[in-house]
């Protein structure tokens, strides 16, 4: 006889039928018809059942296996930020101005909000900018479609920015926060030489995205340090490898004295690279090894023992050499390393997870140009960045430039970087307009896989997945388990697919794939276009068939499923609980909800009996 215990150690099971359904998609389509749409297919979900004969193409979900937490995609931050800054104004009050427009993100790209009423927790001074300031309307929008990481919102919930110390290739002018030439005590050292929009817009996307995490990065130490004088190529002295270790801590102290905390700090920006027309720095792997050991002892000493160090933020190709050695010489200083697109595959990340497979792993740049095609661009992140990185263990999924204009500016005076001229995320024009680009529809789509379901809840982590068929080829996947703040509340899990099947015969023919979906022993079938899609399953709230029951009511279906326990051993029907919400008067199970249902696979009835043991 089932003991009365089995009903509430069923709803530990958390993939339980109900949950088994999907309810949520968001698409991409490769010609456009769809960009990164939200459809709800409430009150017709996909539902898995007991399978059948597997698709063409089947992809097989394996919770079993977990690896890497992820972090966040998003872009850098640079210094010259003319084409988003412009859109700001510091005289309104933008935290109010961010309630407001937060709003956006419910609406279709490119609307504005309407203006606040009566009873919205806005001024009168509030009202009156909205109506003034369209450009810092504008500003707004912007930032809450890049970064609201609100579950459901027509946001992308971009939540990892780089943002480089001193001058990049994407900076006014050449400088450090300290030039004067032997200053080993810092005395000059000045936090405010970044441009003062830097920390204002830094906070304003915290205020729309509470986890943003900031990785610090400088792209050369100040030009005294170094042996040609010049921020712009060479290399450091040695004698300045513990002094540079200083420079950086007080890089950390600055930012963290503008209420930005980093969440991570870069060592150097691509350090076998000397470009000499702006800001590099070549630098061997055994003095990142020593300037990582010496800011390590005194980020612990200062209050920044939680602060990653972040080690070789280069290119794939030396994935099995520069950072493997940086781990070698210094493996209690750096956390991880970071790889880039520009060299090799991303394959090659497996060198260095092979070697240290308890490291972690991040991809924090690479960027498109202008003028290259829009779909053949989000078949190559999705493939190599977005599912691929991921796939060999990235935690992140990084771009380049967060904003620039149609000509991929402002940038260096006389540099030669980014020829072609590079494409940021977001294209804003001179008259305000903008433009969201391939970039930002492919991080959007991965983006919103792993984003916390919960206020501070858990980060997505990637899953095992693995499709099989006859067209298998034509779909690339990731998989991704999403926890939860209450153990007992469902967990989501999440699918990023791309069908990149456009072509039969050398011939364009974009090609729907109907493929099946097996998780947990139950299958589901869904036609994939042409694009990136992202499925969601479950939903949180509870389906139009979930009642409340009453204490008697509870009493009754325990009674009754002891009663018939036996007729259930003997029969191919298993019950099992799909839902049941602990509350804080659970002893009385007043508001509380269960729910039994019949199916014909999802738990053996043995396997009731063993959870009532």
């Amino acid at each position: 006889m089932i003991n009365p215990r089995s009903i509430l150690c069923m709803t530990l099971l958390i993939p339980l039928a109900i949950s088994q359904q999907i309810y949520d998609i968001w698409a991409t389509t490769w010609d456009r018809s769809q960009l990164f749409t939200y459809t709800n297919l409430a009150p017709d979900p996909i539902s898995f059942v007991s399978p059948s004969t597997a698709g063409q193409a089947d992809i097989a979900v394996n919770d079993g296996a977990v690896f890497q937490d992820m972090v966040g995609f998003g872009a850098a931050l640079s210094t010259h930020m003319q084409q988003l800054v412009r859109l700001r104004s510091d005289d309104v009050d933008m935290s109010a101005l961010s309630r407001l427009l937060r709003a956006h993100s419910q609406q279709p790209q490119g609307k504005l909000p309407t203006p606040p009423r009566a009873g919205t927790h806005v001024t009168d001074t509030d009202a009156r900018s909205y109506g003034q300031n369209q450009n810092s309307a504008t500003y707004w929008s912007i930032l809450n479609t890049l970064f609201d990481p609100t579950d459901g919102a027509n946001a992308a919930g971009l939540s990892y920015l780089r943002v480089p110390l001193g001058a990049s290739d994407f900076s006014a002018s050449v400088y450090s926060f300290d030039d004067v030439a032997g200053d080993t005590a810092f005395n000059q050292f000045n936090i405010n030489r970044a441009p003062s929009y830097l920390f204002s817009v830094l906070r304003d996307i915290q205020s729309v995205n509470p986890y943003l995490r900031v990785n610090l990065v400088p792209w050369s130490p100040p030009a005294w340090m170094k042996d040609g004088g010049s921020m712009n190529g060479g290399s450091l002295q040695m004698q300045y490898t513990g002094i540079y270790a200083n420079y950086l801590l007080k890089c950390l102290q600055g930012f963290e004295n503008h209420g930005i905390s980093a969440y991570a700090i870069s060592i150097q920006n691509e350090p076998e690279n000397s470009n000499p027309t702006y800001p590099t720095c070549a630098m061997s792997a055994g003095q990142e090894a020593q300037i990582g050991t010496a800011l390590r002892s005194l980020m612990d000493a200062n209050g920044f023992s939680g602060v990653r160090i972040i080690g070789y933020e280069h290119n794939w190709d030396d994935a099995g050499g520069y950072p493997v050695q940086l781990m070698q010489d210094a493996p209690n200083a750096f956390s991880g390393v970071a790889f880039h697109c520009y060299e090799g595959t991303y394959t090659q990340q497996s060198a260095f997870h092979n070697a240290f497979p308890n490291k972690e792993i991040y991809f924090t740049e690479c960027s498109g140009v202008y003028g290259s095609d829009w779909w053949q661009d989000i078949k190559w992140y999705m493939s190599n960045l977005f599912i691929g990185s991921v796939s060999y263990g990235s935690m992140s999924g990084l771009m380049w430039n967060v904003a620039l204009d149609g000509q991929g500016n402002p940038k260096l005076p006389g540099t030669d970087s980014c020829s072609p001229n590079c494409r940021p995320v977001v294209t804003i024009s001179s008259d305000g307009s903008y433009t969201f680009n391939q970039e930002f529809y492919s991080m959007a789509q991965a983006s919103k896989a792993i984003l916390p379901r919960d206020v501070n809840g858990p980060w997505g982590q990637r899953i095992g997945v693995s499709v099989g068929g006859g067209l298998a080829a034509d779909l690339k996947v990731t998989a991704f388990v999403t926890g939860r703040s209450n153990p007992s509340d469902w967990r989501r899990y999440s699918l990023v697919v791309l069908n990149w099947a456009d072509t039969q015969n050398g011939a364009w023919s974009p090609t729907p794939i109907k493929a099946t979906i097996d998780f947990r022993g139950m299958q589901a079938t869904y036609t994939f276009p042409v694009g990136v899609t992202t499925l969601w399953c479950p939903r949180d709230e509870l389906p139009e068939h979930f009642v409340q029951p009453s204490t008697e009511m509870m009493s009754t279906v325990v009674a009754s499923a002891s009663e018939r326990s036996e007729r259930v051993a003997e029969s191919s029907i298993t019950f099992y609980a799909a839902r049941f919400l602990v509350c804080a008067n659970a002893p009385k199970l007043h508001g509380c909800f269960l729910h039994l249902y019949v199916t014909t696979r999802i738990l053996n009835p043995d396997d009731l009996y063993r959870l009532s043991d």
